[in-house]
């Protein structure tokens, strides 16, 4: 854990990167097994920060100063080596490009800001430009601490100094610190005949399980052949939401790997109007965890917004047409209970919802018109019934997050 005189170093956003980093590094002098442990407690604040929720403007300003002045520490500290190569913190600095890349440089969300700012800045330990990444106006000769470049100066420039670096040529580096196994192969196309049987395969794994290495071959030739990936995927509601049912593993994979395409947008519209089986729920929960940063923040609302407000009119649509069918209606002159397929999928919708917030993934207080309108309408539901208990105490407290009662009917486990 960091101490408060570190944090109030690494919070400093007029002092140069460099002279924030000389007196840390300074303070440590001789003794180089406890600097190793602080780099791996900054790098623990450097990922904590992005699952935090909306902060004041001040504490974004210290938010902002913690993560590019902590960035610049884990450079700095092995800057004598020469190569990016050889710092042991290259693993972290691809990760963080390979993610900021995605993010909306426009975005309003502070922390996607934040992790656009920290991307820009990662990109110049990449390109290995040591001069630039000391004194980005060229004014400064070694290391005078003294002047240079701070973080209250970059962060308005920082976007201009964004690089989109392939992070494909580290992987020699990160093969000799042990990181990964081997260097990936290079993309490759897939004669006719295998493409014929993978697309066998895809077709079968909308209507069948896969056998695990038919799962394993399919999704090493989608990742191998892009352009396969992209002219034989259906990625339309019903096909996603097929795979999902029969193979949640594969399906999970199969996103992601169209995620990394200009396909981005049609394969998180299509999330969007999937329907709300336990399956599917399973598999969305995923993106939306609070460690997960395959989706940005303003993605993942984005997307969960649409699809409970989309669940919501699609499970209200089939309650209505089944009200109007004359079984129905016989059937409950008959008094048998002819809502049960609209009971389940309202318990899964707000079992789901619960998880999330159970985990932390989302808070009330951004989805409460959704949650308010699924609750309100299907009332008669125990688990709907729960959830707006907790919408009317939030309502009622006019300010401030509800808080979120473990729950006593978790039979259903949305994971």
């Amino acid at each position: 854990m960091l101490s408060d005189n570190i944090l109030s170093l690494l919070s400093d956003s007029d002092r140069s990167f460099i002279s924030v980093s000389k007196m840390i590094i300074d303070g440590f002098t001789g003794q180089e097994i406890k600097l190793f442990y602080l780099a791996f407690d900054v790098l623990v604040m450097l990922e904590e920060t992005f699952i935090q929720e909306r902060a004041s403007e001040q504490q974004n300003k210290d938010l902002t100063a913690r993560v590019l002045n902590g960035e610049y520490l884990l450079y700095m500290m092995y800057w004598e080596n020469g190569t990016i190569a050889l710092n042991p913190f290259l693993a972290h600095f691809v990760s963080v490009l390979d993610i900021g890349k995605h993010i909306d440089p426009n975005s309003r969300n502070q922390l996607d800001r934040l992790r656009r700012m920290q991307t820009c800045l990662v990109c110049h330990f990449l390109e290995g430009n040591s001069d630039s990444i000391i004194n980005f106006n060229g004014n400064v000769d070694g290391l005078d601490e003294r002047s240079g470049m701070s973080v209250s100066r970059f962060v308005d420039i920082a976007e201009s100094h964004f690089v989109d670096i392939n992070t494909k040529t580290f992987y020699e580096a990160l093969v000799n610190q042990g990181i990964i196994d081997s260097v990936p192969s290079e993309q490759s196309e897939l004669n006719a005949t295998d493409k014929q049987h993978f697309q066998g395969l895809l077709r079968q794994a909308r209507t069948e399980e896969l056998s695990e290495s038919d799962t394993r071959a399919l999704i090493e030739a989608l990742r191998l052949d892009s352009n396969f990936l992209l002219s034989s995927s259906d990625i339309s509601g019903p096909a996603v939401a097929s795979l999902m049912q029969y193979n949640l593993g594969f399906a999970r994979s199969f996103i992601l790997l169209l995620l990394a395409t200009d396909h981005r947008s049609n394969i998180l519209e299509t999330l969007q109007s999937l329907p709300a089986t336990l399956k599917v729920l399973d598999g969305l929960s995923f993106f939306f965890m609070p460690n997960e940063t395959v989706l940005s923040d303003d993605e993942k609302s984005g997307l969960l917004h649409a699809f409970l407000s989309n669940s919501t009119r699609t499970i209200e649509s089939n309650s209505l047409q089944d009200a109007r069918d004359e079984t129905f209606s016989e059937q409950v002159n008959e008094g048998v209970d002819v809502r049960g397929d609209v009971t389940r999928q309202v318990q899964l919708l707000c079992l789901f919802i619960q998880s999330l917030l159970r985990v932390g993934a989302i808070t009330m207080n951004e989805y409460v018109y959704e949650i308010q309108a699924l609750t309100v309408r299907f009332i008669y539901v125990p688990e709907a019934r729960e959830l707006f208990q907790i919408v009317k105490r939030l309502i009622s407290q006019s300010s401030g997050h509800a808080s979120y009662p473990s729950s006593q009917r978790m039979s259903i486990q949305v994971v």
